[in-house]
């Protein structure tokens, strides 16, 4: 709940690794433009393989959609990974930030944040999540920023513009 990349190192290195959960993830999302080659500690050594690591933010809000809607794995596990994400707590200035006051509105999120490329930019500010408005309606949205020439904070309010208009629209729509 707290990082991304902490969580992801323990995962490949004590339960499945990069490749078995690449290979996972192509299993539910074929041809989905997502591919998994490196953990983060080995990105951290070679910030350049960062790019290496992809996912497309359909793959994403696909994969987050059947997290929420499908059976995915045991009951008892897609639980706790769903609690998790309701509990999230980084990247409250993404998605999270026009949600959190709405009456009603319960989101479930995780984030992903990159390195700095030699360029200076941030490699990757990211979010993405599943989303339930007081009607009962409900829907997964992804933001990727990539390459960004500002700051964190700069790239967070892109993020969080995105998720109110997404916001606004879908609820006019009920």
């Amino acid at each position: 709940m707290h990082s991304d990349n902490n969580a992801s190192n323990l995962l490949f290195n004590r339960v499945v690794s990069v490749a078995e959960t690449d290979s996972i993830v192509a299993s539910i999302l074929p041809d989905r433009g997502f591919r998994l080659m490196y953990n983060e500690y080995e990105m951290l050594q070679d910030k350049s393989l960062s790019y290496k690591n992809v996912s497309s933010p359909l793959a994403y809000a696909l994969m987050i959609d059947k997290l929420f809607t499908d059976s995915l794995m045991p009951h008892s596990m897609q639980a706790f990974v769903k609690q998790a994400m309701y509990n999230c707590e980084t990247g409250m200035g993404r998605i999270a930030a026009p949600l959190a006051d709405i009456p009603g509105v319960a989101f479930a999120y995780r984030t992903g944040s990159g390195y700095v490329n030699p360029q200076g930019e941030i490699i990757a500010v990211n979010d993405g999540g599943y989303v339930t408005l007081p009607s009962g309606q409900s829907y997964s949205i992804a933001v990727f920023v990539k390459d960004f020439a500002g700051t964190q904070d700069e790239a967070e309010s892109v993020i969080a513009k995105i998720s109110e208009l997404v916001y606004n629209r879908l609820s006019e729509l009920k």
